[in-house]
């Protein structure tokens, strides 16, 4: 590309070409968890909106895999199976928006009191998607709906726009795309980047007109759109 390009230095850890669009609601009055850094498979997380000396949490692992579900989950038993501290079952099978993922639960030992963990695990077109429900065992039936709201919310598709079920809203995020394209031209010095103020409009208008899918899916669509853009600008300035 010539004078027109897209700064990649401010969106390169949001972009994967790789990855199809996903998502999932989560809890409401719940904060996103600045440190997910426990392991760099894990997308996105949740903490409870309290204070306390152990604090619920949610978070969303992906990894590629090319097992089918039932060698991916003989294989976290086994990981489980061999740490005496802790205890692994199956709980069956969960609906979510992008069919069936499988339900496990988790119990560990720690010093502030022994731990549930309940997971869902979606395996798709070559992912494994792992959405983790954490909390103090005594605390369970406080958050197990919760846990499994998130759970059943969970979507996945090449398409985003398959994440709208209103034609009218659907149609109207498709116009907003094509006016973003059609004011970039070749000749153009403008920068598309998470700051612009083109993309703040579109962010704009995805709260208004999308706050009930929430924070994470309308942040997954300006992830997706600004690929999108990336191509088309590709298109009309090639190197």
């Amino acid at each position: 590309m010539k004078k027109l390009f897209f700064c990649f230095i401010t969106i390169s850890t949001l972009l994967s070409s790789e990855e199809p669009f996903y998502y999932f609601k989560a809890p409401q009055d719940w904060k996103i968890a600045k440190d997910v850094s426990l392991s760099p498979k894990v997308k996105i997380g949740y903490i409870e909106n309290e204070k306390k000396s152990f604090i619920a949490s949610i978070n969303l692992a992906t990894e590629k895999t090319d097992v089918s579900i039932d060698e991916y989950l003989e294989r976290v038993s086994m990981i489980h199976g061999s740490n005496p501290s802790t205890s692994w079952k199956s709980l069956g099978s969960i609906q979510t928006q992008s069919g069936k993922a499988h339900l496990t639960q988790i119990d560990n030992k720690s010093p502030i009191g022994d731990i549930r963990i309940l997971q869902s695990i979606l395996i798709d077109n070559g992912f494994a998607y792992i959405l983790t429900g954490v909390c103090l065992k005594k605390d369970i039936g406080n958050h197990y709906q919760t846990f499994l709201d998130v759970f059943s919310s969970f979507f996945v598709h090449n398409d985003y726009l398959k994440s709208i079920n209103e034609e009218t809203k659907k149609t109207s995020l498709q116009k907003q795309i094509l006016q973003m394209k059609a004011s970039i031209q070749p000749a153009s010095t403008k920068l598309i980047t998470l700051d612009s103020s083109l993309m703040q409009s579109f962010t704009s208008f995805l709260r208004k007109e999308f706050s009930e899918k929430g924070n994470y899916w309308q942040s997954k669509v300006v992830t997706h759109v600004l690929e999108e853009i990336k191509k088309h600008i590709d298109e009309i300035d090639p190197v």
